[in-house]
């Protein structure tokens, strides 16, 4: 009776990273096959420790894996007005003023004025929600906002 292919994945889903790292080498010397992985061929980083190590360790290993660097989250943007039509200006500047608690009217108005010549960030170092609900805020005023 022949072994199916389901059967043979069954059972090395239940083999632990060492046995499975013995297995490979085994079959490698068996079928003279290099199993060795080096460790500068990778195309990333090794940030893990391989799978399989012997007490020698030369630099090869017979099952190695390599880990991405954990991805960094942006956790900080910045909100920039970077354009509006001249008639929102009013519009703007009660946004700005909204969103800036304390903030007077010449300096709202400011803001507003040197945005339309050049982007401008409004707010910086904020949570995305945050950021999200600012740029909504300054697009209902009518103007061009972005989060970066």
């Amino acid at each position: 009776m022949a072994i199916t292919r389901e059967e043979v994945l069954e059972y090395l889903s239940g083999l632990d990273k060492p046995q499975l790292g013995m297995l490979i080498e085994e079959l490698g010397h068996r079928w003279n096959v290099n199993t060795a992985i080096p460790l500068n061929s990778l195309p990333v980083p090794i940030y893990a420790a391989p799978i399989f190590v012997e007490d020698n360790f030369s630099g090869n290993c017979a099952v190695a894996y390599a880990c991405a660097p954990p991805e960094e989250y942006q956790t900080e943007f910045d909100v920039i007005l970077e354009s509006f039509p001249l008639e929102k200006k009013i519009a703007l500047v009660k946004a700005i003023r909204d969103l800036n608690h304390g903030m007077g009217l010449k300096e709202a108005k400011e803001i507003v004025e040197s945005a339309y010549y050049a982007p401008k960030v409004i707010k910086s170092g904020i949570s995305k929600a945050d950021a999200v609900d600012i740029e909504r805020a300054l697009r209902d005023a009518g103007g061009k906002a972005s989060i970066k």
